[in-house]
């Protein structure tokens, strides 16, 4: 799982091997650096409920694995965890794994960019004249990049909210809304309370399963190419 939400980039640099351009590669380490401090966060919680060294560290591994990587899989009911420990599982959802991987989600690039565009924005208004760009593995990320990806980022968390609002309208609780709407908008899998590892989807009323899938297709195909479908200019001869 974990080498499925890994960038194919990083296997052919493997297969070349051009180890130098892995160590470099900005994506994976906050990837690694991810998968590291939630596994150590969920295992402590664990660990403090006295699950036990071994099966906290298989639940709590396996479950990052699942999440991050929008594979779906469980072997426990993260519900019955403490609150803390599954919402750390909710924020995966929304990550993914690395772009040019299997994943959903928004993927780890993107938010390496916001990350990264926040204090060069500080900087540019200190400094009106001063010419700063942000840099991803030594390179300089063109205006046009980061336009695009703020984009995104604004049109995955408006369409999430919006399928909150409408599931809540279909009857749903909110914590159950706000996990099916990631959970589908991601194409994760289990989401949260009754729609959590050990329940699933066919309770939904029938609006919110025609929601749900329409989430599904809009966040597998990233969102631009079934908006593309609805914009008149697609259509019309060039």
């Amino acid at each position: 799982m974990l080498l499925g939400s890994t960038s194919f980039v990083v296997f052919f640099y493997v297969w070349k091997r051009e180890f130098t351009k892995i160590a470099q590669n900005d994506e994976l380490r906050l990837y690694l650096f991810i998968i590291a401090t939630a596994f150590i966060l969920i295992f402590t919680g664990l660990a403090l409920d006295n699950y036990g060294i071994e099966k906290a560290v298989r639940e709590s591994l396996f479950s990052v694995a699942s999440i991050i990587s929008t594979t779906g899989y469980t072997i426990s009911d993260y519900m019955l965890w403490r609150p803390p420990l599954w919402f750390i599982i909710f924020l995966l959802s929304f990550i993914g794994g690395c772009a040019g991987s299997t994943t959903g989600g928004l993927k780890i690039v993107r938010f390496l960019m916001l990350i990264r565009m926040i204090p060069v924005q500080f900087k540019k208004i200190i400094h009106q004249n001063a010419i700063i760009q942000v840099k991803l593995n030594g390179l300089n990320v063109t205006e046009e990049r980061m336009s695009r990806t703020l984009a995104f980022f604004m049109i995955f968390l408006c369409s999430y909210t919006l399928g909150v609002f409408i599931l809540i309208c279909c009857g749903l609780d909110f914590t159950t809304a706000a996990g099916a709407s990631i959970a589908c908008l991601a194409n994760v899998g289990p989401a949260l309370d009754s729609l959590g590892p050990t329940g699933n989807f066919a309770g939904l009323p029938d609006a919110g399963k025609w929601i749900c899938s329409f989430m599904m297709l809009f966040g597998r195909l990233e969102l631009y190419a079934l908006l593309i479908l609805f914009t008149p200019a697609f259509w019309k001869k060039q």
